[in-house]
Order: structure tokens, then C-alpha cells, then sequence
């Protein structure tokens, strides 16, 4: 299965301002992006996500194929933990930048989350945050406001999601995220 049609490739990307209800996504466009086959997820996932048609959801799938896209791990970004795992507190403890969920055991990844929260330097910032999407617009507003240096794993989704779609500093752009923006113009 093509990594597109498993990140709803041919859902929406904001392409205009950010919206007042802090969702990272306004006025959109249809965008079918080309596959990058170097990063393969699994068939449950895939089709726990195909399954799921909330907007929540289509937004995540969107970002995680961001990640995708521009050839990063999307796990570097958002980090799934189980409730009942006792490993978790100390694994959240080691990450040093990114957004975790914690999930019931046997939960899919289309059931609301327990917990959605941001981690900086292996401290929960913020914790109970509705959904992904929001709180990755919220962790690209500490980056921005504490002028923190974007994580070398996922250098290049930060800048697209700051250049491109915040539109914030986006004279100089890297060849990938330039290549992005070109296929995103057309």
C-alpha cells in the first residue's frame, strides 16, 4: 500500500493563516503528494487510521506523513506509551523534545488517548491537551517563543510546519522543505 494513501494524502494542508480556534489547519487545499517509500508502517495501523474518519485523526495522519514525506521518523515526534506500563514514566523521562500519548492496553490508534501531552528536556510540560494536532501547534509555540533549536531528527517537519505553514522566517528554506513548498504551490 503506498505511504500517501495511509497518511490521507488526499486529505487537506493549510496553506493560509493560522486559524483563531489554535488548530494548525484553517482554509485548506487538495494536495496528493508523491510516495516516499522509505518508511513503511505497519497493516494495523493502517488500517485503524483508514477506518477513522475524524478530523482529529486526518490531521495527525497529515502530520505524521509530513514526517514521512521529508524521509523522518514520525515515532521521533509522537511518542505512544501504554497506561499500564510501568516503563513509561522513565522512557518519557529520556525524551528530550516531542509529543507522547498514552493509551489504554489494547487500545487502537483511532480511540481517543488517555493523555496527550508535550515533553521538553524528559519534563512534562503540558499534560491533558485534547489531541495531537494541538499539541504540536502548542509545542511549535514554545520552540518559537524559547528560541529552541529544532531536534536534528526532525529538523526539516519543524521547519516546513514553521516556514510554510505558520509562514513564519520563510525566506531561506532547505531543498527539501523548498521542494515541498514547490509541489504544495501547484
Amino acid at each position: 500500500m503506498p505511504v500517501q494513501t495511509y497518511f490521507c494524502f488526499q486529505a487537506k494542508l493549510k496553506l493560509s493563516e493560522y486559524s483563531a480556534d489554535h488548530s494548525v489547519f484553517g482554509s485548506y487545499h487538495s494536495v496528493a503528494l508523491p510516495a516516499k517509500p522509505q518508511y513503511s508502517p505497519g497493516s494495523k495501523t493502517q488500517k485503524s487510521y483508514l477506518k477513522d474518519n475524524g478530523i482529529d485523526t486526518r490531521r495527525e495522519c497529515i502530520l505524521k506523513g509530513l514526517c514521512v514525506y521529508l524521509n523522518e521518523d514520525p515515532d521521533k515526534l509522537v511518542k505512544e506509551y501504554k497506561a499500564d506500563d510501568e516503563n513509561t514514566a522513565a522512557a518519557m523521562a529520556e525524551t528530550v523534545y516531542g509529543i507522547y500519548i498514552i493509551r489504554h492496553s489494547g487500545a487502537e490508534p483511532s480511540d481517543a488517548p488517555e493523555d496527550v501531552g508535550i515533553i521538553l528536556e524528559g519534563v512534562t510540560v503540558l499534560s491533558e491537551l485534547r489531541n495531537v494536532p494541538f499539541a504540536l501547534s502548542i509545542l511549535l509555540a514554545y520552540v518559537y517563543n524559547l528560541d529552541l533549536s529544532y531536534p536534528p531528527e526532525l529538523k526539516y517537519t519543524f521547519e516546513a510546519l514553521q516556514k510554510i505553514i505558520l509562514k513564519l522566517d520563510g525566506n531561506r528554506l532547505s531543498a527539501k522543505v523548498q521542494a515541498l513548498k514547490t509541489v504544495l504551490s501547484h
